[in-house]
């Protein structure tokens, strides 16, 4: 209704001339993260005036209250279509102080911060080429903490990073992110970091090249996909499931000896019923593992010529 009344604009402008006056600036930035937050989302070209306010917000002020409400209601924005992403990667300096602010004291800003850059990041290769150029894979490894809210957008951020092209994976590797996944995965954390955690090593796992895989695969991710499989949620097993057949469809590409020997095959894991069966299946690959990295590292010299 306030958006409908035309009230938006009053509001930015009192805001922008407002920037000494902390009372009005904490109050008037929470109600402008509702304009831009509300459910559903509103359309872009109603809130679009607020993102340049938006953008000096998180770039002038250091308050808990105004950078949290600002960035909540730019990952609100960065919710929206092509051309509301578009806007916030086109915003001065915006992106880069986003990433700035995982560095910040509050876990609410860091939390709100990293779902805008989460939701920027997906999409398409060049929106995650855009975030990466601000520097987002040097400040991630330092907010995989234990806290809940965090690791979630953590780990939804290196998802949507994993959804790229082999160089934005290999800057995943470089960063040395994986095997924080890895840990994600065989914690007792709640189900849905969990499964943000097994959507990231899932991408790696269908896109990335044998050196990648292999990496993957050597950081210990077979154990915790074999036991999301019991898991009473069809989307992570649905997930591990996925993951574990790319495993088996690339080491079976590059060692089809074993392969046929031990019918380790990607075939045989569609076909199974049960988790005991996956299970059981995916023991017999351990049990292999010595000759599998044997003859996967033969098999990648004998590609490179």
């Amino acid at each position: 209704m306030v958006l409908e009344a035309g009230g938006l604009l009053p509001l930015l402008q009192l805001l922008d001339e407002s920037q000494e006056k902390m009372f009005i600036l904490d109050n008037g930035t929470f109600l402008l993260e509702h304009l831009c937050g509300t459910r559903p989302l509103p359309e872009f070209d109603k809130v679009s005036a607020a993102l340049p306010t938006l953008a000096n917000l998180i770039k002038d002020h250091d308050s808990e209250r105004v950078l949290t409400s600002a960035c909540y209601a730019l990952s609100c924005l960065s919710e929206g279509g092509h051309e509301s992403v578009e806007a916030l990667i086109h915003a001065d300096g915006l992106c880069s102080r986003l990433v700035d602010l995982l560095q910040h004291d509050s876990d609410d800003v860091v939390t709100k911060a990293l779902e805008a850059i989460g939701n920027i990041a997906g999409g398409d290769d060049r929106r995650t080429d855009a975030m990466l150029g601000c520097g987002v894979l040097a400040s991630l490894p330092l907010v995989l903490s234990p806290k809940k809210g965090i690791l979630k957008e953590a780990c939804f951020t290196v998802s949507n990073i994993a959804a790229g092209t082999v160089p934005q994976m290999q800057g995943l590797i470089d960063a040395g992110l994986i095997p924080p996944m890895v840990a994600v995965l065989a914690s007792d954390d709640e189900m849905r970091i969990k499964e943000h955690a097994a959507r990231a090593i899932a991408n790696f796992l269908a896109g990335g090249t044998p050196d990648q895989v292999q990496h993957v695969v050597q950081c210990g991710c077979v154990n915790p996909f074999c036991g999301l499989l019991d898991v009473m949620d069809d989307d992570v097993m649905s997930v591990a499931r996925e993951a574990l057949q790319s495993i088996l469809q690339d080491y079976q590409t590059l060692c089809s000896t074993v392969s046929a020997k031990t019918r380790l095959t990607r075939t045989a894991l569609l076909e199974m019923k049960t988790s005991a069966e996956v299970q059981d299946f995916m023991m017999r690959i351990k049990q292999e593992s010595e000759r599998l990295d044997k003859l996967y590292d033969a098999a990648v010299d004998t590609a490179r010529g």
